[in-house]
């Protein structure tokens, strides 16, 4: 389930609102989170993101370790052509075997079943001036997967207003749908004391 909420996110010391340079800090997507998690998981899986068309699943590679060795020479300005003639890849001494594997999208569909859940919060609606969802947001617009703050969203025939979002794991989304003190937690947790 995606859930909308009106931002900013609440301060991340309500007690001293005022931070370095003067600018007040706000709870970061990974607070947010860690909060969000007496409720319930977020979606977290790379491959699921929801999008304005609905949630998709994204087919994603790994690159091989071969891969990895010549993409960081390229990075440290060895030229591939150079790199493969004068450093050919040996799996054995490989300087960036303890660094991890990227990992790119090559492909995307529509996932299937049951369509995109979505709710905004009232507060979120009361300032939009009425019902609020992904529709709301311009064609192409991604959401992603867990918790993300503080975006400037173009609102229809207005000015961008400052939202944030979760993506609810299946669970947490049916106990905030099914239970009021689950959706009030919820919403104190995006948006503050009510």
């Amino acid at each position: 389930m995606l859930y909308l909420f009106a931002g900013p996110t609440p301060l991340l010391d309500p007690a001293a609102p005022i931070a370095v340079g003067g600018k007040p800090v706000f709870r970061d997507a990974g607070s947010l989170q860690q909060a969000i998690a007496v409720i319930g998981t977020c979606e977290q899986r790379p491959t699921v993101q929801y999008r304005k068309e609905g949630v998709h699943t994204l087919a994603r590679r790994t690159e091989l370790p071969a891969e990895r060795y010549y993409r960081r020479l390229a990075q440290s300005g060895v030229q591939e052509k150079t790199a493969r003639a004068l450093f050919p890849f040996n799996p054995a001494a490989d300087p960036y075997g303890d660094e991890p594997l990227a990992s790119s999208v090559v492909g995307e569909a529509p996932a299937v079943g049951p369509p995109m859940a979505v709710r905004a919060s009232e507060k979120l609606a009361d300032l939009a001036g009425g019902f609020v969802d992904h529709t709301w947001f311009p064609d192409g617009w991604s959401f992603g997967n867990g918790v993300t703050t503080n975006v400037w969203a173009p609102q229809p025939g207005g000015v961008p207003r400052l939202v944030s979002w979760c993506v609810l794991g299946p669970a947490a989304a049916a106990l905030v749908a099914a239970d009021a003190g689950a959706r009030r937690a919820l919403h104190a947790i995006m948006e503050g004391p009510a």
